[in-house]
């Protein structure tokens, strides 16, 4: 059902604009960054100043990304909080923040989303009337979870690198490191289905759009590439042999690279997507001039390091056992 934002959510601007303003304290600020969770730093935040269990929306950099925090916080004044105006546990609030994340494409660093612009925001959620308020319907949600209602914040534990990693860091630009190429084939309407499995320029599924037929000029692609969609400049590293359509760019490695150095470098792009969007294509000249700092050793990429960072994340046994080999 498509419901207004403003009819789930009291909607509030954050308090700060700079940080200046505070004094040193035990409670995180967030703004509206993508790097570490928008964190700033901790300060001395008034207590009617404090949120928790809420979402968060960006007006400026990455427009129109919502996290959930499930922490108490204070926040600058350039993202939005949601504050559920109806009991919402952390199911309902990651369910909802996935929704409004994949409409962020209507939106761009020149196209921002301010507090009464997203009051107005349409979602299509499952909703429900109750005692004259719009409610999530949380018996459907839970159907399409498969009724696995557990909570979705995340546990603290405390996480160490058994070694120490190398200090050295470079600034390169994409180009020193890979040939950016431009999918081939513009179009998946004249397609027929195959076992080709397809990249364009969703954001959505790994950057998949489906299976289809090879056209005859198009080439496949080994899995571990990075491609990049043109649109919302969304890096993803593909875990089969794929081909692409033309608003996509494939990175591809200048010298051999493990996997962990992919993983590593799209999570580099992914910080800078911000600065681009629908109406600021991100083409491969463009793309191929993004600086991103990486460590170094003896004038090449330390993947030692990088592979000590990637295979410290939590997840990374899982996505390595689903890489097609």
């Amino acid at each position: 059902m498509a419901v207004r934002l403003d009819q789930l959510f009291e909607i509030k601007s954050g308090d700060y604009h700079a940080v200046s303003e505070l004094g040193s304290g035990d409670i995180p600020v967030v703004s509206c960054g993508d790097i570490n969770h928008g964190y700033v730093g901790r300060f001395d935040v008034p207590r009617d100043k404090r949120y928790s269990d809420a979402l968060t929306v960006a007006y400026n950099g990455p427009v129109l990304t919502v996290k959930f925090r499930p922490y108490v916080f204070g926040a600058k004044d350039d993202i939005g909080i949601l504050i559920p105006k109806s009991k919402m546990d952390s199911v309902d609030l990651v369910y909802v923040a996935t929704i409004i994340n994949s409409m962020r494409w209507r939106f761009s660093y020149g196209r921002k989303c301010f507090r009464e612009k997203l009051q107005l925001l349409v979602l299509n959620l499952p909703v429900k009337k109750q005692d004259d308020l719009t409610i999530l319907d949380k018996d459907y949600i839970d159907e399409l979870i498969g009724n696995r209602r557990i909570d979705m914040r995340p546990r603290v534990t405390a996480r160490k690198l058994k070694d120490k990693l190398c200090a050295n860091w470079k600034t390169v630009r994409l180009n020193d490191i890979f040939d950016l190429k431009r999918g081939d084939f513009h179009s998946i309407s004249a397609l027929g289905l195959g076992n080709n499995t397809t990249v364009s320029r969703t954001e959505k599924e790994n950057g998949v759009v489906g299976r289809f037929e090879r056209p005859d000029a198009a080439q496949l692609y080994p899995p571990g590439r990075i491609t990049v969609s043109t649109v919302t400049g969304d890096a993803f590293v593909q875990v089969n042999e794929f081909m692409a359509t033309d608003n996509v760019v494939i990175l591809v490695p200048r010298s051999a690279q493990v996997l962990t150095t992919s993983y590593f470098i799209a999570s580099l792009i992914n910080q800078q997507k911000w600065r681009y969007g629908y109406g600021r294509q991100c083409y491969k000249e463009k793309l191929s001039n993004l600086e991103i700092s990486i460590p170094w050793k003896n004038y090449r990429l330390d993947e030692k390091a990088i592979q000590q960072v990637v295979h410290s994340m939590k997840f990374w046994h899982f996505v390595e056992s689903n890489i097609e080999r």
